[in-house]
């Protein structure tokens, strides 16, 4: 094994295994019997004491202190637009502001603001903007067009209200 293995611990029987020299991505656990075993796409080791894993690794698997999580989602989505927060409270649908059109949700439980999932154009007075996960009140007072699943989807839909509201300012002069 190579001494540029990255070791992350999963939890407390658990460690995934990157060794870069290798291009290799493995798992060490510790099944029912207390001993340890190390699995990879070509490699499948034993070990017989915590000794000999971080022998075999060359690296202190077991004494780590602070150790950075191995599992964190890559993205959070909402009705399947995504969002830039970690944990969102959903807001479900005997809320009194829910609406089945717009996915809102709040970023912790105790709050009152709401926000709405995905890309949103806003009709502002001078002109139509962009919003990602905007505030619902923001969308309810200007008016809205959306969700939409990506910004390009949005800046396309953008240049169509735009030049529709300045036609309408222009023949209203």
């Amino acid at each position: 094994m190579s001494k540029k293995a990255t070791i992350k611990k999963v939890d407390d029987a658990s460690w995934l295994v990157i060794d870069q020299h290798r291009g290799n991505v493995g798992v060490l656990y510790q099944n029912v019997q207390g001993d340890y075993e190390y699995l990879a796409s070509d490699i499948k080791e034993k070990f017989k004491s915590d000794r000999a894993v971080e022998k075999y690794f060359g690296a202190r698997v077991f004494q780590q202190k602070t150790v950075e999580s191995a599992i964190q989602p890559d993205k959070m989505f909402i009705a399947g637009f995504e969002i830039p927060f970690p944990s969102p409270e959903l807001i479900s649908p005997d809320h009194p502001e829910y609406t089945k059109d717009v996915p809102l949700f709040s970023k912790t439980a105790n709050s009152d603001v709401l926000y709405a999932a995905g890309w949103y154009a806003i009709n502002f007075e001078k002109g139509w903007k962009h919003g990602y996960c905007p505030k619902a009140s923001t969308l309810f007072q200007y008016g809205y067009e959306g969700p939409f699943n990506t910004k390009d989807e949005l800046r396309f839909r953008l240049k169509e209200l735009n030049k529709i509201k300045r036609n309408e300012i222009k023949n209203s002069d």
